[in-house]
């Protein structure tokens, strides 16, 4: 099924990319150590940002790390991939995420999915 596909591709396939102009990468302690944030820090780091898309419109830039995908905390980018998917299988037209950019507080940020 899903999940194992999931597993077998950390970095994801490409789907948030499609579908929210984002590349993303898990964040491993190194990236988060470079960004300033704690090593233990769980989520994806932003990698590259479609500037058409709706979270290049909303400010999402290079370097972000998006702690939750619909209320639901993720650890890797095939787990933010479910979150859109799941937004999609319920006829959602966005998804709600927390961004976390270094020295700032995450903020809660509606992103359009084209």
């Amino acid at each position: 099924g899903a999940d194992s596909f999931d597993k077998a591709a950390p970095k994801g396939t490409g789907l948030a990319e499609k579908a929210l102009g984002l590349s993303l990468l898990p964040l491993s302690p190194q990236i988060a150590g470079q960004l300033g944030l704690s090593i233990d820090t769980k989520g994806v780091v932003v990698n590259a940002v479609d500037p058409s898309s709706d979270a290049g419109a909303k400010g999402v830039e290079r370097g972000d790390v998006l702690l939750a995908i619909g209320g639901k905390t993720i650890t890797s980018v095939g787990e933010f991939e479910a979150g859109i998917r799941a937004a999609q299988a319920a006829g959602r037209t966005a998804v709600n995420v927390v961004v976390m950019r270094p020295g700032q507080p995450p903020l809660f940020a509606g992103l359009r999915l084209r």
